[in-house]
């Protein structure tokens, strides 16, 4: 890697690095899958659509697809 190459880090400490990740990677992928599925009326929230389509946005994320804005 560039890192090692160039000094600033060390084998080990790239070993250190992904196991740290890894664990933190395992921790949450256990978490999720423990963790209940949300209401469906929650599905939509915090879902945002805006990177290949400039319509207006709108505050609950309901764009999916080809489907319009909703009113609001």
């Amino acid at each position: 890697s560039r890192l090692i190459e160039a000094g600033i880090i060390d084998e080990a400490k790239v070993k250190e690095i992904d196991k740290a990740a890894r664990a933190e990677a395992d921790e949450a992928a256990k978490f999720a899958d423990q963790s209940p599925f949300p209401p469906v009326e929650e599905i939509t929230r915090d879902v945002y659509w805006e990177e290949d389509h400039p319509e207006e946005k709108v505050s609950q994320g309901r764009i999916f697809f080809e489907d319009p804005p909703a009113e609001g």
